[in-house]
């Protein structure tokens, strides 16, 4: 797998000339589309348009060529998509209880609570996906 950003670059040691307002424009031109493909499930490209966004007010020209590097990333390996498919949703059977749900104790705990839904929201255009998220909040 090609490595995205140059081993061992890091934004904000690098001492390249910094760009002039023409290659400024087109380094926040290329970091949003970037930013906008990651959106679309281009995950593993993620840290590195993070890392590039840091310093995206005053790029310098060490951080153009990453930029471009990137976009040849993209470019060279166009298949690597994580597509989201609703209608086929898998994991948790509806029987199964699962420890970490509490829909049902809340439905004990609050049985008149409705969920509050935006009357000009879309209609749906697949099947209702069910999400579980764990984070750690320390």
């Amino acid at each position: 797998m090609p490595i995205v950003i140059k081993a061992g670059f890091s934004p904000y040691t690098d001492t390249t000339q910094p760009c002039c307002p023409e290659n400024q424009w087109a380094y926040q031109q290329l970091l949003g589309i970037a930013l906008w493909i990651v959106l679309c499930g281009r995950y593993d490209t993620a840290f590195a348009v993070n890392t590039l966004s840091a310093i995206s007010a005053m790029p310098r020209k060490g951080h153009l060529e990453q930029v471009y590097r990137l976009i040849g990333y993209l470019r060279k390996c166009p298949e690597r998509w994580i597509k989201i498919d609703s209608s086929k949703p898998g994991g948790i059977p509806e029987e199964e209880h699962h420890p970490f749900d509490k829909a049902k104790e809340m439905k004990e705990e609050y049985p008149d609570i409705v969920e509050d839904l935006d009357p000009r929201a879309p209609a749906p255009c697949g099947q209702e996906i069910k999400m579980m998220c764990f984070f750690d909040a320390a």
